[in-house]
């Protein structure tokens, strides 16, 4: 059996085969592989955008893209599991909000990378939980 973090790994290796070197797309390789994944997290995440009203607003084919899982649950509740897995798995927030602001300040490609990787087991539980790709980027 398969492993979510082989099927992840798997996953950004397709990626950089489609796209090529990540490092090519300084910095948008990592950005276009976890896309919106990193606008989900807390300090970066707007809870402007991700409301409730994203839920009654979003387009029918958004929709239709989430898993069964995501469907089931309001995007204040989305969030909240994206919150208890942080807990859960142990990542440290304060470390994740200086890569952010780094992120924000400099934004080169070791800035993104080092974030993707920091936030990599984040990414892999959730969807060991059942959230989908598309649900989570």
């Amino acid at each position: 059996m398969t492993s979510m973090e082989e099927i992840v790994e798997k996953e950004i290796d397709d990626f950089k085969h489609q796209r090529g070197d990540f490092s090519k797309y300084k910095p948008e390789g990592w950005y276009h592989y976890f896309n919106n994944f990193f606008w989900l997290l807390p300090d970066l995440r707007d809870e402007c955008i991700y409301n409730d009203l994203f839920d009654k607003i979003a387009p029918k084919e958004e929709k239709s893209r989430r898993s069964d899982k995501r469907a089931m649950i309001s995007t204040k509740d989305f969030l909240a599991d994206i919150d208890l897995t942080i807990s859960e798995i142990g990542l440290d927030l304060e470390k994740l909000k200086k890569l952010q602001e780094r992120l924000r300040l400099m934004g080169n490609f070791e800035d993104y990378e080092n974030l993707a990787n920091f936030i990599k087991p984040l990414y892999i539980k959730l969807r060991e939980k059942g959230y989908t790709r598309p649900d989570l980027v």
